[in-house]
């Protein structure tokens, strides 16, 4: 995997806090405003924003690691678990199969 596509360690992190900024879905005393839809509406809406190279790329990877919306990005996929893991294969396909993981990530970049 080419992980010059997927967002910087320090893209993720600003991803992160505009997910937890107290106008959208705000862990902890900074209860956010927002519901989880159960899609990754608000991420990929800051992607778009900042125009992030290769959306695809970076949601499979984030969906890999565990953020199937954008609660779970927070929950999951934390800027320690991204600067980590971000270089790792992706294994989505392996566990699916290639047709059925290309389907899931369709659907969620549909859905959002």
């Amino acid at each position: 995997m080419n992980t010059d596509m997927l967002l910087s360690d320090v893209q993720f992190s600003e991803l992160y806090l505009y997910l937890t900024s107290k106008e959208r879905f705000g862990l902890g005393p900074a209860q956010g405003n927002v519901t989880c839809d159960h899609t990754l509406r608000s991420t990929l809406e800051w992607m778009k924003k900042h125009r992030v190279q290769d959306i695809r790329a970076t949601i499979e990877k984030i969906v890999d690691l565990g953020g199937h919306c954008d609660c779970e990005v927070l929950l999951n996929v934390t800027p320690a678990t991204w600067e980590e893991r971000r270089g790792e294969e992706i294994t989505g396909p392996d566990s699916l199969g290639e047709s059925e993981w290309q389907q899931l990530v369709s659907d969620l970049l549909s859905h959002s």
